[in-house]
């Protein structure tokens, strides 16, 4: 009776194996071929558009929302993480062959490597959703039907823009170094920035919806380097900026 039961247990456990491992493929499988549709759909002007309108402001709602929560930009953390995950993969894929022998070792290993496929994949998701599709669709009226101009007329232009910068540039504080005080409230700057793009999605209804807070990158030397002010992270919905650089 005990052996018989025992039989049982073991055939109730290698089906549930194979279950889980065959919807673990199935998955991977349906990830992929959304992965291949989606990037294809990219080139269609009107999918885009019907997705940024429709589809998008529920991941706003949802996702944006509680990468919203942290009060550091958590694509950050994502990204040091990534980096951490692929070194960790490099290091696993040579013990596999020094300790191929070790069963336990081949098991984690088989694991951490599935997983490590469910994570590119959600990624790679991510970015085609929050990134490739939303830079597909159409172009704004304004710049739709903006008109042609001469050469000499865009140095007018060119030329009247600077004049002004260097007057206003003359009514900002300064230091004693001579560098501009900003003003260091961050929420107030989140405040008018949501408040100037509300007022602009009343003429421009793909610009309405929920906005995240900007959030600083610690880390941000490489965006110095490359003189840069600021960064999206579609894998986070995050606008970002660099508290270290200066305009």
């Amino acid at each position: 009776m005990a052996e018989a039961l025992t039989k049982a247990g073991r055939k109730i456990e290698t089906q549930l194996k194979k279950l889980i491992k065959s919807r673990y493929w199935l998955t991977v499988m349906i990830m992929m071929l959304v992965l291949i549709v989606f990037n294809i759909l990219t080139v269609s002007e009107g999918f885009c558009n019907f997705f940024t309108a429709n589809i998008m402001p529920i991941f706003l709602n949802t996702y944006g929302r509680l990468t919203d929560i942290f009060p550091f930009s958590f694509g950050e953390i994502m990204i040091i993480l990534g980096i951490l995950i692929i070194f960790a993969a490099a290091i696993i894929a040579v013990l596999m062959i020094i300790l191929r022998k070790k069963k336990g070792f081949f098991r984690f290993s088989k694991v951490f490597y599935k997983t490590f496929l469910m994570i590119i994949l959600s990624a790679a998701l991510l970015m085609t959703f929050n990134c490739s599709i939303p830079y597909g669709c159409s172009e704004l009226e304004m710049k739709k039907h903006a008109g042609n101009y001469s050469i000499n007329e865009l140095e007018l232009l060119r030329n009247y823009l600077t004049e002004k910068c260097n007057e206003y540039a003359a009514s900002f504080p300064r230091d004693s170094s001579g560098r501009l005080i900003y003003d260091p409230d961050v929420d107030k700057l989140n405040r008018e920035a949501k408040r100037m793009m509300h007022k602009l999605s009343d003429k421009f209804p793909r610009l309405s919806g929920f906005y995240p807070d900007i959030k600083p990158i610690f880390n941000s030397t490489l965006m110095s380097q490359s003189y840069t002010l600021g960064i999206y992270f579609p894998f986070s919905l995050e606008a970002n900026y660099n508290p270290k650089m200066y305009v």
